[in-house]
């Protein structure tokens, strides 16, 4: 049976940082993106419909997504075969991937995208969070998008990253949770729409 993420459970951070006022939530996500930046069935039918919608999945990508291509380079590997080995420690049953996604039409415009697919009872207020915390903590210009059509609630804003200015975009429902930065200047439209697809083309239903 996969383990629930409760609200009072707050996992360690396994990035390491000056001090630990208190313990943090989805550490994984955030420690993928900084290491990015550096190069069943019983327990189902008790719950509501949009749970059995959305859970449970797992994420998917082979060479190309959305039109971008996966960087494949050792770094990257080495990258997301740590992310799932310090998941998988702290969450038994969860998924990860950690990826760089390279535009081929604009090649100064990369993604840096990280998922985590497990089970998630209440996701409602989680999102602004997450994606603060994937930039300096601070949110511009936050906007929401359609999650259609498997639900939940997809968000882009801008936020500060230490090359200037990016947009990041979350989603997040009862069996995932995606974080990506757009890199080079991209509008938050378009990153929406980029993001929509993604997550449309990289998570199936188990």
């Amino acid at each position: 049976m996969p383990r629930v993420i409760e609200p009072s459970m707050s996992p360690q951070l396994y990035a390491a940082s000056v001090e630990r006022p208190r313990r943090r939530r989805w550490p994984w996500v955030l420690a993928v993106l900084a290491l990015l930046s550096f190069g069943c069935c019983g327990v189902l039918a008790l719950v509501s419909e949009p749970i059995r919608d959305q859970y449970p999945v797992r994420a998917v990508v082979g060479t190309e997504i959305a039109g971008l291509r996966k960087d494949a380079s050792p770094q990257m590997q080495a990258v997301e075969s740590k992310l799932v080995a310090d998941i998988r420690a702290q969450r038994d049953r969860a998924g990860a991937i950690g990826v760089k996604l390279d535009d081929p039409k604009a090649k100064n415009k990369p993604i840096l995208l990280a998922v985590v697919t497990t089970l998630i009872l209440d996701p409602t207020g989680e999102l602004d969070q997450l994606m603060a915390k994937a930039g300096d903590g601070t949110l511009r210009n936050v906007q929401a998008f359609d999650a259609l059509p498997r639900g939940g609630e997809l968000k882009c804003a801008h936020t500060d990253s230490k090359v200037g200015e990016v947009v990041v975009c979350g989603w997040i429902d009862h069996g995932s949770l995606g974080i990506a930065l757009f890199f080079g200047g991209r509008s938050i439209a378009d990153s929406a729409q980029k993001f929509q697809q993604i997550r449309a083309e990289i998570l199936v239903k188990e």
